[in-house]
């Protein structure tokens, strides 16, 4: 298999004394592998240890299987094979894995496109752009809404009066199409639309309130905005529950409006023991608590799910615990039937990350994510590296030249 790695690190983090012996025993034996690929590297205490090792292990997994690998330099693209005791053919026309810290400029549908654009190089075989733009969607499947737990609204930020009369007598409205103008909203909607479950992100929190909620759970549709608790007085008129939104908001009020489904609204509930599930080809693969601490140093290496978990992930139980084998195997059973039914739904919808708790003692979806720069906690990356290889190897066999392939590396 052809992997490239994204060059995310030119600095590593130094070797963190107050882990476990094994794992500081393990630390020890990749930063030397590491250093033997890249002598450059510095140590540097400001580097975060959680996102150098994600990637290392990734990294250093993908050569200790045997497959070829390129190092991509991201702002010139150019591409630098790494050594690891046997010729390194040329990049040929089978698929490519490409792997590491996607950033703006270089996220998968941009960088499909700059590989494509790279003479005799094949397509970018994983991730997948399209599982990408369906699993930024999530909110709007009827199965994560089915098993999520809790009530869960996607709703919108119409914009003010001023806006629909095509004056711009409000400030905000003002900013919102100067943001608009220069920053090139992709997405932007007809603006009398309010949200695709029928009420505006106000609305929506007056009804939780009315129906008996008094806090709310809000999560912006977009990266990068923050997610956060709004607590709820005892009474609640529309234009309070406005107002509430809008402080919650800041700023973000100037770029969010306009648009129909940009909020999500969710009744506000205690999920503890979440787990993270990788699901490749509708299946899930491999799994790990959601441990703040946690790398890939800390798996066990003997097993494709972690069992251990935190308490939640706020300051309430950072206390660590392992699942018992029957809570561990209802969260596998769990992810399968999650899985099964997103493909029943959306047959494209096969490769995404799951992430699961506990709400009142029941298994629910917490939240999806797309299958790149996602956290792997003490993921087992050997096993992740096999199974993208065999999704990839299935999906594009008739690329593949068998007699190059063999002689090339070992087969996945």
């Amino acid at each position: 298999m052809q992997f490239i790695f994204i060059r995310s690190f030119n600095r590593m983090p130094p070797i963190d004394l107050s882990k476990s012996p094994e794992n500081i025993v393990l630390q020890k034996t990749l930063a030397a592998k590491w250093m033997r690929h890249f002598p450059e590297t510095v140590i540097d205490d400001a580097i975060d240890f959680e996102d150098f090792w994600e990637y290392a292990t990734q990294f250093l997994s993908v050569l200790e299987k045997g497959h070829d690998c390129w190092i991509l330099e991201s702002p010139t693209m150019l591409l630098t094979p790494v050594s690891h005791g046997k010729p390194q053919p040329e990049i040929d026309g089978g698929p490519l894995v490409v792997m590491g810290a996607f950033k703006v400029g270089f996220l998968p549908e941009q960088m499909h496109e700059k590989i494509e654009s790279m003479a005799n190089y094949p397509a970018m075989a994983w991730p997948v752009v399209e599982n990408v733009k369906l699993a930024a969607r999530y909110a709007f499947s009827e199965t994560f809404k089915k098993h999520a737990g809790r009530r869960v609204t996607n709703a919108g930020l119409p914009l003010p009066p001023e806006a629909l009369m095509g004056t711009s007598g409000d400030s905000l409205y003002d900013r919102h199409c100067y943001h608009s103008r220069y920053h090139d909203h992709q997405h932007a909607v007809d603006p009398v639309q309010a949200d695709s479950d029928g009420l505006p992100a106000y609305a929506a929190i007056k009804k939780y309130h009315d129906t008996g909620s008094r806090s709310v759970f809000i999560k912006v549709n977009q990266n990068k905005y923050q997610t956060g608790i709004i607590d709820l007085p005892e009474t609640l008129t529309m234009d309070q529950a406005k107002g509430l939104l809008n402080d919650f908001l800041n700023y973000g009020v100037v770029h969010l409006e306009g648009y129909s489904d940009v909020i999500q609204v969710q009744d506000c509930v205690k999920m503890r023991d979440e787990y993270r599930f990788v699901i490749i080809d509708g299946v899930p693969v491999c799994g790990a608590g959601t441990v703040s601490i946690h790398t890939p140093l800390d798996a066990d290496w003997n097993r494709d799910y972690s069992k251990i978990v935190q308490g939640s992930q706020d300051d309430r139980d950072r206390t660590l615990h392992a699942l018992t084998d029957v809570e561990l195997s209802e969260y596998i059973q769990f992810a399968m039937v999650f899985a099964r039914d997103m493909c029943a739904e959306n047959s494209e919808m096969k490769n995404y990350i799951l992430d699961v708790c506990r709400i009142d003692g029941r298994v629910a979806a917490v939240e999806v994510n797309p299958g790149y720069n996602f956290g792997l906690y003490a993921m087992n990356t050997d096993t992740l590296i096999d199974c993208i290889c065999e999704q990839v190897l299935l999906t594009h066999a008739d690329k593949f030249d068998a007699d190059a392939w063999h002689a090339h590396g070992p087969n996945p």
